[in-house]
């Protein structure tokens, strides 16, 4: 059985992370890496050379996998949809969010962004309908909520909330499964540095049955470890 690993520099997550037995396919994505003012590129072939039949702005959500995807050189491609533009794009420019995607993007700004730590519109709490990995540990005894942009929850006699900085995820076999996620968190004060790795047996006595992920990271210089699993909000 093929063990999987997860990092957080949280978040979405925008990992999500993808129950046993859910299709990674039926998740929305959004794109990352791209500077506000660049696209990114749907093409018609998996290749950086092949002719581009649409153009997707950095603040695009709702981004579909169809499950094809294809390895070529050293980058993975996958074949997407967005709207009604149908191609391949290079995964590394793609985040997984824990929810379906509803929102609509805003058009695309002529210059780029200015940088600012603006978490007013950010969902900061479970939403009935959220998809959300719920993670807990103990030595220190925590427990924290990773949300689609935003993690929280209670470290040792701490409570604390974070909007997501960082995420990547590695897959399983026709993106089935996420085996690694990475996510990482940061405000002014702290910051959350996780890794899921996909066992499908991480027991701890806070959630008294097996889950499926096991957890390792830190808060601040504190060590984390614990399990985690993936859930939707009643």
């Amino acid at each position: 059985m093929k063990v999987i690993i997860f990092s957080l520099k949280l978040v979405l997550l925008a990992l999500v992370l993808f129950p046993v037995g859910v299709n990674a396919n039926n998740y929305h994505y959004r794109v990352t890496k791209v500077a506000a003012n660049d696209v990114l590129n749907i093409r018609a072939e998996p290749n950086s050379s092949s002719a581009i039949v649409a153009r997707i702005p950095s603040n695009a959500v709702g981004i579909s996998l169809s499950g094809a995807s294809r390895r070529t050189g050293r980058s993975t491609w996958v074949k997407i949809r967005w709207q009604n533009n149908r191609g391949w794009v290079n995964r590394a420019y793609l985040a997984p969010m824990l929810a379906p995607a509803t929102a609509k993007p805003s058009p695309m700004p002529s210059r780029p962004a200015a940088i600012n730590p603006v978490t007013d519109n950010i969902v900061k709490k479970r939403v009935s309908g959220m998809w959300i990995l719920e993670c807990r540990g103990t030595s220190p005894k925590w427990s924290l909520d990773i949300l689609p942009e935003w993690i929280r929850g209670t470290v040792g006699d701490f409570k604390t909330g974070m909007p997501i900085t960082r995420t990547h995820q590695e897959h399983g076999l026709h993106n089935r499964i996420a085996l690694r996620t990475e996510v990482e968190g940061a405000n002014r004060w702290n910051k959350v540095d996780l890794t899921l790795v996909y066992t499908a047996r991480c027991y701890n006595s806070l959630f008294n049955q097996r889950v499926t992920f096991e957890v390792k990271g830190q808060y601040n210089n504190t060590p984390l470890k614990g399990c985690c699993r993936a859930m939707r909000v009643p």
